[in-house]
């Protein structure tokens, strides 16, 4: 027969056929004498494994053989299956979790941009008004400007003093302030620089004569 041999199986696959083993015991009390199974005979023609080397694995692992009852004890199967059914419980708690976790982060972020975007609409709500107060100071001095430009091109040339002879006058002025005064002149193209120069004197003469 040989020495017997350790067989590659879990220890759920051994309670498996030990429970097997039993149910097969009990079967035989109420089976005729022609009709009973051995218990050899049953593990080789069920599990394709020699008992022998069934008794041999299951040394050690909490299963084995009663001689009072001719069945096998199964120490702690019923603990271990409970185990097992605790972790894949316990796998599909966290599952559950993970995902409520998950769903209720999106809620949050949900909720959140709600928030922000309520607070963001009540703030503007609130500056609206100084929004507006300051758009219309921004319109009144691009008016302002606009019409100063304007007022400074709409130069009066028909006043009647502005006629007459013209002719040159050596009058001396400081370097800097005829270079500027060319400078403004550029700005009014559409008028000659004598015109200019006799407009400057006559508002000179009207401000400040005594």
């Amino acid at each position: 027969m040989g020495n017997p041999k350790k067989l590659n199986l879990d220890y759920e696959k051994l309670c498996e056929i030990a429970k097997a083993l039993n149910e097969n015991m009990l079967a035989n009390r109420s089976r005729s004498k022609e009709n009973k199974i051995s218990n050899d005979h049953f593990i080789r023609q069920r599990f394709d494994i020699s008992r022998k080397d069934f008794s041999f694995t299951i040394k050690g692992t909490g299963i084995k053989y009663n001689q009072t009852t001719f069945m096998y004890d199964i120490a702690n199967y019923n603990s271990i299956t409970k185990v097992m059914l605790n972790t894949k419980s316990s796998t599909e708690a966290e599952e559950e979790m993970a995902a409520t976790s998950e769903e209720q982060i999106n809620e949050k972020e949900v909720e959140d941009y709600k928030s922000n975007t309520f607070t963001t609409l009540n703030t503007l709500k609130e500056i609206m008004p100084t929004l507006l107060e300051i758009l219309e100071w921004y319109r009144l001095q691009k008016d302002s400007s606009t019409k100063v430009i304007l007022a400074k091109l709409e130069l009066n040339l028909n006043d009647p003093e502005l006629s007459g002879n013209v002719s040159p006058h050596p009058i001396k002025c400081y370097d800097s302030i005829f270079i500027k005064f060319k400078e403004v002149c550029k700005q009014y193209p559409g008028y000659k620089q004598q015109d200019l120069i006799s407009k400057a004197l006559l508002e000179f003469i009207n401000k400040y004569k005594k």
